[in-house]
């Protein structure tokens, strides 16, 4: 888009472009596990035959019980549901992305549609034209109208929101110029730093390891710490040990989301949490009595990235 201004009095002639085209997303290839397509029946029986599931298989190390949990539910997976390879596109939520949108995002009647055609269509290939047929039918012209008018009504709040959310910002800017073209910039995609592949690890390290010499040294005419001496009647021997049922509650209290190094979501977990619940039950009792906590689940997950706006400086 080109914009000319002409100022004939000093026969002055301004002329800018201002590019009105998204920039491009990037793609990035991941590996995952269908979770949709599990068959939750199917893990519970192999659950069952599994190793996990038979305490006289169980090792005597905390570290070798911790790894078996790993290992064990990894091998059962990769036979049940296999990791598949997907193309995700890199992009942040839009801005006016809130509950109410998320709620309606969801294609629950696009999938009872999809069963429903499907079941219908069976109906029609096995038997002869008949009231099931027919009640079928009907009910598959219900199903796809249900669905048609959600995906309508997903797309009206979609525009409503994205207009209403960006119409506010620049009424509420107009008397601000660098704002407004800076809110112009956000709604084309512009201004955003993309993700930097040159922060490896031991830039990542280096960081931190500054950051915490930089503290000590700025703490290091601070008083020392004090210590107050507990109690000679109190004392802690032991962890007082938990139970299945502990297991059991803890797990069904848990949010619904998980880290990329847990072998199962937490959705999944729940659904097999009576099964898991012994083992995971004797795994913590067995690291709190030995005081030995498990290095194989020691490890994390990072994502750095360069903070905005602010050069040398890294976000995890």
């Amino acid at each position: 888009m080109a914009v000319c201004f002409n100022y004939f009095l000093n026969i002055a002639l301004l002329h800018w472009e201002v590019s009105t085209t998204r920039a491009a997303v990037p793609t990035i290839s991941i590996c995952c596990r269908p979770w949709r397509r599990l068959d939750i029946e199917r893990l519970h029986s192999e659950l069952l035959a599994s190793r996990l599931c038979r305490s006289d298989d169980w090792p005597s190390d905390v570290d070798s019980l911790a790894a078996l949990y790993n290992d064990e539910l990894n091998c059962l997976l990769d036979r049940i549901l296999p990791m598949r390879q997907f193309i995700c596109r890199q992009r942040p939520s839009d801005q006016w992305f809130d509950a109410e949108y998320a709620k309606r995002r969801r294609r629950h009647l696009e999938r009872a549609y999809a069963a429903v055609n499907c079941t219908a269509a069976s109906t029609m290939l096995m038997s002869k034209p008949s009231i099931d047929a027919a009640a079928a039918i009907s009910k598959a012209a219900a199903a796809k109208a249900a669905r048609y008018a959600q995906r309508r009504a997903y797309r009206q709040l979609r525009h409503r929101k994205s207009t209403d959310f960006w119409r506010d910002k620049v009424a509420s800017n107009e008397s601000d110029p660098r704002q407004l073209w800076s809110i112009v910039d956000d709604l084309l995609g512009r201004g955003r730093v993309p993700a930097s592949s040159a922060i490896d690890v031991e830039t990542f390290s280096r960081y931190f390891e500054e950051k915490v010499a930089k503290v000590r040294s700025e703490t290091s005419d601070a008083p020392p710490p004090t210590f107050h001496q507990g109690r000679p009647d109190v004392s802690l021997h032991r962890f007082l040990p938990l139970t299945t049922d502990d297991v059991i509650n803890g797990i069904q209290r848990l949010p619904d989301k998980h880290s990329a190094t847990d072998p199962i979501p937490t959705s999944v977990l729940k659904q097999v949490g009576d099964l898991l619940a012994p083992f995971i039950t004797e795994l913590f009792n067995r690291s709190m009595s030995e005081g030995c906590f498990p290095s194989r689940v020691q490890g994390g997950v990072h994502h750095s990235h360069r903070e905005e706006g602010r050069l040398g400086r890294y976000q995890r």
